[in-house]
């Protein structure tokens, strides 16, 4: 399965050695030769700094629209 995932307009909310980030995503997946699916959402990410490295703790979807394409065979 292909994919391809497009990222941008990303928030950044710093305190300290964490974060908050958010960030508009656009997906598309390769399911067949004749089907692919096409989503848009939004990533919720928790970061935190260790070691002079930010680290995403933990990353939630919250899909805005999802339809899958297909053509008949």
């Amino acid at each position: 399965m292909a994919t391809q995932h497009l990222i941008g307009t990303v928030n950044i909310q710093v305190q300290g050695n964490n974060a908050t980030m958010s960030s508009y995503l656009h997906t598309t997946h390769k399911r067949s030769e004749t089907s692919i699916d096409v989503a848009n959402g939004t990533y919720e990410d928790e970061v935190v700094r260790q070691n002079g490295c930010w680290k995403i703790s933990r990353r939630t979807l919250k899909l805005i629209t999802f339809l899958n394409l297909a053509s008949p065979q």
